[in-house]
């Protein structure tokens, strides 16, 4: 699951660059810092510097750097247990400018769009969420990965020159009936900075 789940993150980012005028990603993951896995929940707050979020996750988050397009570059904080049956996922798109406001709203509802519209996708109509002011857009997603329906949870910001994705993912049999707290404390505990 979590292979799927992180090239579905690396999607993302790539399709809203794609969607502002940005090129065709270049297939270059290498890990950027290196965090033992937790062997439990042990909550902790993460703010790496420079990428303008903080959040609590409940396992180590290990940083992976892209380059989505020539000298566009993308990093993701990801949080999951050694079994993979979920994720805590922070992407962060540093783009080369601020975006306007009309453009903001444009590369969320690209994001979104490119969610809601992924094959055998069932998306809730995105919602808006205020973060320190910023409103960006927060809905949930059914999918499949890898043979199983995942339920993606999302938060996205265009925050200065980032785009910023706060992402949980976890089998859809769990989130049956309700997010689970873990999700709930991860989105909840999102700020950006």
């Amino acid at each position: 699951m979590m292979i799927s789940a992180m090239r579905m993150t690396s999607v993302l980012g790539v399709l809203v660059l794609v969607a502002c005028g940005g090129s065709a990603p270049a297939e270059s993951t290498t890990p950027a810092a290196t965090a033992n896995a937790a062997t439990g929940e042990s909550w902790r707050t993460i703010a790496p510097a420079n990428e303008g979020f903080s959040v609590e996750v409940p396992y180590d988050a290990p940083m992976q750097e892209s380059e989505v397009a020539p000298g566009v570059m993308q990093h993701q904080y990801i949080a999951a247990p050694a079994d993979g049956s979920s994720a805590f996922i922070v992407g962060v798109v540093h783009r080369a400018a601020a975006a306007s406001p009309e453009e903001a709203q444009q590369l969320l509802r690209a994001a979104y769009d490119a969610m809601a519209h992924a094959d055998g996708a069932q998306a809730e109509e995105p919602t808006p969420v205020t973060l320190n002011g910023e409103t960006g857009i927060g809905f949930a997603a059914t999918m499949m990965s890898e043979g199983q329906r995942m339920v993606f949870v999302t938060q996205m910001f265009v925050h200065g020159d980032k785009f910023i994705q706060f992402l949980a993912i976890l089998d859809a049999t769990v989130a049956e009936n309700g997010l689970p707290e873990s999700v709930t404390r991860f989105m909840r505990s999102a700020q950006l900075n």
